[in-house]
């Protein structure tokens, strides 16, 4: 009677395990697809639970290094998948994904020996075609011109230097003008003084005298002119720099909030019928890439543009279009959303 126990309970646990696994890989295989179709901030909501639960389950760790921004920390998890599980369901995947890495920073040589380890490890992996073509994409774009590398670097310099020029003389004739302003009105009120002081002294019995006397009084009169320049000089140099600092502050402000909401997509190509365009996005689907369709008017005429991926930054965009064009064979076009 207790063997009996024994088996049917050992069974049960084996059922218990076997459905409980099954269960898990379902889990992943839905949160891959949920990537492919741009909800990446979703699943990265779900991984803490997973991890508790299935700490050290190749399907979860893979999940987690395809959320992961940084691509030279996922791609070490990718190696602990292949050597710690070899035999699992995602290792091809993950082996994939390691020269899919290779190929797009340009290193060649490492990315056709993965490529080699990885026909010899896995024949049967439905990935397999996708890595051929990424290493002899990548082999051919380093050795072509629109390789930066291979891009002569004279014409740069050459565009630069009549931009440095311009401003220059822009800025000395404003300098000049201002202080010769100043100085004729200071001369000018000197010397009207002078000759009224001496007539004053000279002239007091006379009738005529006394009529240029007065003439003469009304001419100092000229002392507005001196002000008027010096209080405005004064205004326009407090103002200004308290102008320039709030329009400086406000326009961060507004840059961190647009930050905050941007988000950017790569453009791969733009087709006149939706069916076109649907079944380009199931090929990149199919290379585990977020892909979708967006309507777009151009010149009254409705097409569809299909996008791949979904990006907080322009520099992660970058970053993203170098593994984007080893894939889709094409020059991706960076766009805010």
């Amino acid at each position: 009677m207790k063997t009996k126990l024994i088996i049917t309970l050992a069974m049960m646990m084996f059922i218990f395990c076997s459905y409980n696994s099954q269960a898990q890989t379902q889990k992943v295989r839905d949160y891959l697809k949920m990537v492919a179709m741009g909800k990446v901030a979703d699943v990265k909501k779900q991984i803490p639970d997973l991890l508790a639960e299935f700490p050290n389950d190749p399907g979860v760790q893979l999940l987690l290094a395809v959320v992961i921004d940084d691509a030279f920390l996922a791609v070490e998890k990718y190696k602990n998948i292949v050597k710690s599980f070899p035999e699992s369901e995602w290792a091809d995947d993950a082996y994939w994904r390691i020269v899919q890495f290779y190929a797009v920073i340009g290193d060649t040589s490492s990315a056709k020996s993965e490529l080699e380890n990885y026909r010899k490890k896995y024949p049967a992996s439905e990935f397999l075609i996708a890595a051929t073509d990424v290493v002899r994409y990548s082999i051919n774009y380093a050795k072509s011109d629109k390789n930066p590398k291979n891009a002569p670097h004279s014409s740069v310099s050459k565009d630069m230097k009549p931009l440095e020029q311009e401003p220059k003389p822009k800025t000395e004739p404003v300098k000049k003008e201002i202080p010769p302003t100043v100085t004729k009105s200071v001369t000018t009120a000197i010397p009207k003084q002078e000759p009224v002081k001496k007539e004053e002294t000279k002239i007091t019995g006379t009738k005529p005298k006394q009529e240029t006397v007065k003439k003469e009084d009304i001419k100092p009169e000229v002392k507005k002119v001196d002000t008027k320049p010096k209080v405005d000089i004064a205004k326009k140099e407090e103002i200004k720099p308290a102008d320039t600092k709030t329009i400086q502050e406000v326009k961060k402000e507004i840059q961190a909030e647009v930050q905050e909401n941007e988000k950017y997509g790569l453009q791969v190509g733009v087709y006149s019928t939706k069916d076109a365009a649907d079944n380009e996005v199931a090929k990149f689907k199919q290379q585990r890439l977020i892909s979708y369709v967006m309507n777009k008017d151009i010149d009254g005429t409705q097409m569809y543009a299909v996008v791949v991926g979904e990006y907080s930054s322009k520099e992660s965009a970058e970053q993203a279009r170098k593994i984007v064009q080893v894939q889709c064979k094409c020059q991706p076009i960076i766009f805010k959303k």
